[in-house]
Parts: C-alpha cells; sequence; structure tokens
C-alpha cells in the first residue's frame, strides 16, 4: 500500500533534482546539496509511512513530519536560485524537526512505540543530519560563487 505512493515521491524527486540542478547550476556543492536533501526527504516519508518516527506508525503524530517535508519542498523551490536562502530553510527544517521530537518528549507522545522515546531521538539526530549537511552544502555554493565573482 505504501509502495506506489513511494515510487511516485522517488520520481516526483528525481524530476525535480534534474529540474533543479541541472538547469539551474553545475556547482557540484550545489548539486550535491539538493541530492542530500532530496534523499533526506524521501527516507523521512518512507520511514515515517513504513514505522513512523514518535511511537507506533498510526500515531497521528506522524503527520507533522509530512507537514515539515511539505515546508522544506515548498521552501526549496521557492528559493531555488537563492543559495543562502536555501541553507536558511534547511537550518528551518533542522529546528523544527528538534521543536517536533521536544514536545513530544514533553507531552509523551510516542508512548506506544516500543523503544521509546530512544527511537525518536536516533531518527530525529539521522534525518537532522540530512538538513544539517545540505545547509553547510548551500553555504559553501554560495561562498563559491562569492568567490569566483558570479554574484
Amino acid at each position: 500500500m505504501i509502495f506506489l505512493p513511494l515510487i511516485i515521491l522517488a520520481t516526483v524527486l528525481l524530476v525535480l533534482f534534474r529540474w533543479v540542478t541541472f538547469r539551474q547550476s553545475d556547482d557540484r556543492f550545489y548539486r550535491l546539496a539538493w541530492l542530500v536533501f532530496l534523499v533526506g526527504v524521501f527516507l523521512l516519508f518512507w520511514s515515517n509511512g513504513a514505522v513512523g518516527v514518535i511511537g507506533a506508525s498510526n500515531n497521528d503524530i506522524n503527520m507533522l513530519y509530512n507537514a515539515l517535508l511539505g515546508v522544506g519542498l515548498v521552501g526549496g523551490i521557492g528559493l531555488r536560485k537563492q543559495r543562502l536562502g536555501l541553507a536558511l530553510v534547511m537550518l528551518v527544517l533542522d529546528f523544527l524537526m528538534l521543536l517536533i521530537l521536544a514536545a513530544a518528549l514533553v507531552g509523551d507522545w510516542g508512548l506506544s512505540g516500543p523503544k521509546w522515546p530512544l527511537d525518536a531521538v536516533i531518527l530525529t539526530v539521522f534525518f537532522s543530519g540530512f538538513w544539517s549537511a545540505s545547509a553547510v552544502l548551500f553555504y559553501l555554493s554560495n561562498r563559491r560563487r562569492i568567490r569566483l565573482g558570479l554574484d
């Protein structure tokens, strides 16, 4: 049941990656930043749909992560030419991810999970790494463009 949306999401993300990176820039940092971001989006959507991040997969709080992905994709597409803006979007995603975890820990939202809260903390740190790495790569891309005099 989850495979069809995953196939559709993977196809959309691949088309988005090709459209954004190959039409916009030949900068390797920029392309790698987009790749890291889109892989993180795909893996978060997949794991959230399959097993859930907070508690069991049927926990309604896990829908916050899908909203988080929506914010990231809309911000990313809207700012696709502004590298520093993209780095800030990634940092906002990082902050929101940690905010969701903090709210879940305070509210004991994941008590239905077998290894609560360890599983949520590990997954949050894992996915925050994608957003942080992408932010650093967008920042490096911006610095490279400034150094080369392209901006």
